[in-house]
């Protein structure tokens, strides 16, 4: 079945191993995204990766040629903050990983009752 690209439609994508490995985007993926844009679609990127920001997913992705804003992504620590603003709203954390991942957690304005950053 022949699906048409759509103008409404809002195509979630995965990204290490479905658009790119490592450095290189795979073959069709630069024409895939031009061609949502020229039909007015918008495409928005998914990762379960806390390691890095929004910030370094853009910058990433420049590099290949695909470019993007923050507001293109969702992280895995994007959807905690959604989560514990909605469930946890005065809850103090304490967080454990990456410089990134903490300083992420911290820009959301959640207060931090300490943190280990690695």
């Amino acid at each position: 079945m022949k699906r048409e690209l759509r103008a409404d439609m809002l195509y979630l994508m995965d990204m290490d191993g479905t658009i790119y490995n490592e450095d290189t985007l795979f073959d069709g993926v630069a024409e895939f995204f031009s061609l949502i844009d020229e039909r007015g679609g918008r495409y928005m990127f998914l990762t379960n990766n806390s390691s890095r920001s929004s910030s370094a997913y853009v910058e990433k992705l420049s590099k290949m040629g695909i470019e993007v804003e923050c507001e293109d992504f969702l992280t895995s620590t994007d959807a905690t903050i959604l989560y514990i603003k909605k469930n946890h709203p005065s809850a103090r954390l304490y967080c454990v990983g990456t410089r990134s991942f903490v300083a992420q957690i911290a820009g959301a304005g959640q207060p931090l009752s300490g943190f280990v950053a690695m």
